[in-house]
C-alpha cells in the first residue's frame, strides 16, 4: 500500500464513510429503531432523520411560491456521548461521521466497518449501489492581502491584473481513468471568522456500482478511495500550505 503522509495538525474537521444500500423487502423505520436501540451504550443519543424534497415556482418572471415537503423518517442520527462521531442508519444506507479532533484513518475507519458489519448481519442488504468517502477540510489563513497562489495550485484568479479576489466558491467533478471512482473537490472561501481566514477544501471520492454485499470488496474499495483522495489533497495544496499542518 502507499505510504501515506501524517499532518500531525492535519485541517480536517469532518470525515464521512458511506455506503448506499437496497435494503429488502420489508425492513422500515421500526427494524432500524430497534438496531438503534442496540447501540445506545456508545451513541447514545438518537435522532430521526427525514427526507425532504422542494417545489420552487416562477410566473411572469416572479418568485411566487416556494414548498416544502417532508416525506417521512427514513432513518436515524446515533450520536456518541462527547458528540464527535455520529452513525446514520438509513433505509438507504449506513455512514459514519467524524468530527475535529480526526485522529486517523485506521482508527475511524474501524469504527465505521465494525457497525456496517453489524447492520448487513441484522438487514442482509440486497446490493450496495455506492461507497463513497468525503473529507471536509477548513485550511485557517491569516487575513489580509492573501497571495492564493502561495498556498493552492489551482488557486482563484481575476480575469484582470492588479485586483484582489475577494471571495471565490469553485466545485469540479472528475473520473480516475484507472478506475470506475470519481471525485467531487469544492473549494470556498468561510466568511464567519473575524481572526482568519478559513478556506474549506471538501473532497468527496466516491465509486457508483451494483453489488452484491462483500465486506472483503468493501474494505478494498474504501482503501482505493483513501489514495486518492490522498492524492487530491496533496495535489491540491503547495508546499507552504502544507507546511501549516505540521
Amino acid at each position: 500500500m502507499e505510504k501515506q503522509d501524517f499532518y500531525p495538525n492535519a485541517p480536517i474537521v469532518e470525515a464521512i464513510f458511506d455506503i448506499q444500500i437496497e435494503l429488502p423487502k420489508g425492513i422500515g423505520i421500526a427494524e432500524l429503531e430497534a438496531f438503534c436501540s442496540n447501540l445506545s451504550s456508545t451513541y447514545p443519543e438518537k435522532k430521526e432523520r427525514s427526507r425532504f424534497t422542494g417545489k420552487f415556482e416562477v410566473k411572469d418572471n416572479k418568485e411566487s411560491s416556494v414548498e416544502a415537503f417532508n416525506l417521512g423518517v427514513e432513518g436515524f442520527l446515533n450520536w456518541s456521548s462527547d458528540r464527535k462521531q455520529v452513525l446514520q442508519v438509513r433505509l438507504d444506507g449506513f455512514s459514519f461521521s467524524r468530527l475535529k479532533p480526526y485522529e486517523k484513518w485506521d482508527l475511524h475507519f474501524a469504527e465505521f466497518i465494525k457497525h456496517f458489519k453489524l447492520y448487513c448481519e441484522k438487514f442482509s442488504p440486497v446490493r450496495i449501489k455506492r461507497v463513497a468517502t468525503r473529507f471536509i477540510n477548513v485550511i485557517k489563513l491569516p487575513r489580509g492581502d492573501v497571495n492564493w497562489s502561495d498556498y493552492f495550485v489551482n488557486a482563484a484568479h481575476a480575469p484582470i491584473p492588479n485586483v484582489s479576489v475577494t471571495n471565490f466558491f469553485d466545485r469540479v467533478e472528475f473520473a480516475f481513468p484507472l478506475s470506475n471512482i470519481k471525485a467531487v473537490v469544492t473549494h470556498a472561501i468561510m466568511q464567519s471568522d473575524p481572526i482568519n481566514l478559513p478556506v474549506v477544501l471538501d473532497i468527496e471520492t466516491f465509486m457508483e456500482m451494483s453489488a452484491d454485499p462483500d465486506i472483503n470488496m468493501v474494505e478494498k474499495i474504501f482503501q482505493q478511495l483513501r489514495c486518492l483522495k490522498n492524492q487530491v489533497f496533496k495535489s491540491s495544496l503547495t508546499s507552504k500550505a502544507k507546511e501549516l499542518f505540521k
